[in-house]
């Protein structure tokens, strides 16, 4: 196959033509310097799918692009100098308005690697377009684009990405020992991109996939976040549990599926099975955030520190309440930033006692809803709460149309509920005032006497 590929029409016109990117073209030119579009930008336009980040690799030293005067309008920022990379921002001002428009371009010199460890790589830089390929993770990334048109295909990316499949360049083992989070990328792309790969990749990986333990938690999480909020997130998490990469990164969430479940709660199995089930139940009802995706993924987290055997089920009372207690140790440990694990905390600790809402006391009402809604002041996170009980609820083996239907309209019903009673509470001046979970016990009796939960059951 060709190493440079003339398409006559080429899908990848809008990159081409875009201003910002003839700017910076020219400026390169100018400058005696070759300049290619790379990577994921020429990925995802071939395959119709929504660019994020526009790259490109270009001849010029780092020392050459930080030596060059700058036209009017743009930035340099040295973001990864040693690994050859600069961040060049164009700057236009808009007709409308005096708006000031930007757009940001990573610009990498070629290089290639040596003296891998796993995790970093020394870099030598170099002006041979196919060793910068090489040294790349699967074909469909190691693509290039020039201004006049052409495509420069090194290891048959475009046949791949034309025929869905996913391969890395040249050596398997090589290039996952050389980065060990192409294990994580590689699933997340599988899943992400509906993409097929081999069996003996999968060999390979199961075979490395405790040396992820050496790679930072920050790095794993971006590539389980895509990888969870894709169109697949059960597959992706399948991927990683059956090749031993779950264990490497979240131990505690393995757990799970060690111990059978009562059979009356989940014919399923175990929890483990039950959550893969919850997740699958994400994208129809319309959750596809990370911080929601999380939530259904941990709500039964705390059933790895309390089963207990019954007969031949297993028992997990108060697993809400330990619950919370282990996601707090599984938020510093996975290092994820707060607003990750808020609906989690909610969901763990309040899950169970969502479904026994018609059946609390009024005094025991009030407090679950004071407690999902901050004391009566952020009503925001409750549809979020209700969708990711429901999705619990409807993670059962051979479910059916009409038990489905019943639970999602039960769920309706509570919902209504909890925001009558929020509405109501509300109402009462005193729940503005500061300090407000200070309550006194004769002003919280006077919201109780006022509404009563069994008044908002018949309406």
């Amino acid at each position: 196959m060709k190493n440079k590929i003339e398409l006559e029409k080429p899908p990848l016109k809008r990159l081409i033509e875009d201003p910002y990117a003839q700017e910076l073209y020219k400026f390169f030119k100018q400058n005696g310097k070759e300049l290619r579009f790379v990577g994921g930008c020429i990925r995802d336009t071939l395959l119709g799918r929504q660019i994020h980040d526009v790259d490109f690799c270009t001849n010029a030293t780092p020392e050459e692009m930080m030596s060059w005067d700058l036209p009017v309008g743009f930035q340099r920022i040295p973001t990864g100098l040693q690994h050859g990379t600069i961040t060049f921002v164009i700057s236009r001002i808009s007709n409308f308005n005096d708006l000031i428009i930007h757009s940001g371009f990573e610009v990498t010199t070629l290089r290639k690697d040596k003296n891998c460890d796993g995790r970093h790589a020394e870099v030598e830089f170099t002006e041979d377009w196919k060793e910068d390929a090489r040294r790349r993770d699967f074909t469909i990334n190691a693509l290039y684009l020039d201004f006049n048109g052409n495509l420069y295909d090194y290891f048959n990316g475009y046949e791949h990405l034309d025929k869905k499949k996913l391969f890395f360049i040249e050596d398997t083992e090589r290039r996952i020992k050389e980065d060990y989070l192409r294990i994580m990328r590689y699933f997340r792309f599988l899943v992400q991109l509906e993409f097929t790969g081999l069996a003996e990749d999968f060999d390979i990986i199961t075979h490395y996939s405790e040396n992820l333990k050496q790679i930072s938690m920050e790095r794993k999480w971006q590539e389980f976040e895509k990888g969870l909020t894709s169109k697949h997130p059960t597959d992706f998490l399948t991927l990683l549990f059956t090749s031993g990469v779950l264990i490497n990164y979240i131990p505690k969430l393995t757990l799970l599926s060690c111990k059978k479940e009562k059979k009356k709660y989940h014919p399923e199995g175990n929890a483990w099975e039950h959550t893969l089930l919850a997740v699958s139940n994400c994208i129809p009802l319309n959750l596809n955030r990370v911080d929601q995706m999380m939530a259904v993924l941990f709500h039964d987290i705390g059933k790895v520190m309390v089963a207990k055997k019954l007969a031949d089920d297993m028992c997990y009372n108060n697993h809400d309440d330990l619950g919370i207690l282990l996601i707090k140790e599984l938020q510093e440990e996975l290092k994820l930033p707060k607003s990750v694990l808020k609906l989690a905390k909610m969901v763990i600790y309040y899950h169970m006692r969502f479904w026994r809402l018609k059946e609390m006391k009024i005094g025991t009402a009030y407090d679950f809803v004071q407690g999902i809604t901050g004391n009566f002041r952020d009503f925001s996170m409750v549809e979020d709460f209700v969708r990711c009980c429901l999705a619990d609820k409807l993670g059962r083996k051979d479910i059916t149309p009409e038990q489905q239907e019943r639970i999602i309209n039960e769920g309706n019903t509570l919902y209504n509920i909890i925001k009558a009673l929020y509405d109501k509470c509300r109402e009462i001046s005193f729940l503005d005032m500061p300090n407000a979970e200070l309550i006194k016990s004769e002003e919280r009796e006077k919201v109780l006497k006022s509404y009563r939960l069994q008044q908002i059951q018949k309406e």
